[in-house]
């Protein structure tokens, strides 16, 4: 005797209604638990928060490096057409102003340990 569908409780039908709004039910588990993994905590507004001052971190940390390459960039060009060394001075001067401040912030805010200059 043949077994039926309906006798294995397989006879209900997943329409695209219900499939739909089952994988938006697990999009949005995950998507919780990513936040919850991420930030250790459910709050939106703690999450907000700790999302804006990590960006604006990471910003002034790019800008820093920015600066850091452009002050690179003119120690090397001052070298090569034999610049004053007073000009030179004040550069590195700068340089190592730039440098005290990218280290600031890999210790306090990012918690890396320090690293040597490469120009």
């Amino acid at each position: 005797m043949p077994v039926d569908e309906a006798d294995l409780g397989l006879d209900w039908q997943f329409g695209t209604k219900n499939l739909f709004l089952f994988a938006g039910f697990v999009f949005a588990a995950l998507f919780i638990f990513s936040i919850k993994q991420l930030y250790g905590t459910y709050n939106p507004v703690k999450v907000f928060r700790e999302y804006s001052m990590h960006k604006k971190n990471a910003d002034r940390y790019n800008r820093l490096f920015e600066t850091r390459e452009n002050i690179c960039y003119h120690i090397g060009w001052a070298r090569s057409r034999g610049s004053a060394t007073d000009e030179i001075r004040t550069l590195v001067n700068d340089l190592k102003a730039v440098d005290a401040e990218i280290d600031e912030m890999e210790t306090k805010t990012f918690r890396r340990s320090k690293q040597k200059s490469d120009c």
